[in-house]
């Protein structure tokens, strides 16, 4: 179904300190880029307490657009783009096998269209928990996913209680929701 075995070259293009992020709870920004063969990509990876990392991605195009996230690119790579995400986040736990990694199936706004997706069970949430299920088995990672808020989880089986930093990233996936 996907081919996010397969994943563009990226490169890391910036770090930063929570105190430079002026993001709620995130303790480290590293940011990476990619291009597809229509569009440059940026990748943002927040780091959270428990070894928590948020990987979060848009077209460079819309950097500054509060909206970067429900937006569509209408480009048909999704698996290869998520697959240069996973990649990116195998980097990540390689480096440190307790991490455990989320998103928030952002809902989509189309303007032109005059629509805005319902944040429940978003088109983007069922997309990436298919995605995700099938690419990191549960033997390695506890997945717990809620589909009222579209969010996912997926924690390292090598922490002591994975429980624990599951009530601990509720509250962070909580607050990237408001």
């Amino acid at each position: 179904m996907f081919d996010i075995l397969t994943s563009y070259p990226y490169c890391r293009v910036g770090d930063h300190s929570g105190i430079t992020t002026n993001r709620k709870h995130v303790e480290h920004l590293t940011i990476y880029s990619f291009r597809t063969d229509l569009y440059p990509y940026l990748i943002e990876v927040e780091q959270y307490n428990h070894n928590i990392y948020v990987l979060k991605f848009y077209r460079r195009l819309h950097k500054n657009n509060k909206e970067r996230f429900n937006l569509m690119s209408n480009e048909g790579r999704c698996s290869r783009i998520m697959g240069t995400c996973f990649s990116i986040f195998m980097d990540v736990y390689k480096k440190n096998p307790l991490a455990s990694f989320g998103f928030v199936g952002s809902h989509t706004i189309d303007k032109k269209r005059s629509f805005i997706e319902s944040t429940t069970e978003t088109k983007r949430f069922r997309v990436y928990k298919t995605a995700v299920l099938s690419y990191f088995g549960e033997e390695t990672f506890s997945h717990f996913y809620n589909p009222e808020h579209s969010t996912y989880l997926a924690i390292s089986n090598k922490n002591k209680s994975v429980f624990k930093i599951k009530d601990e990233a509720d509250k962070i996936l909580e607050d990237l929701l408001l």
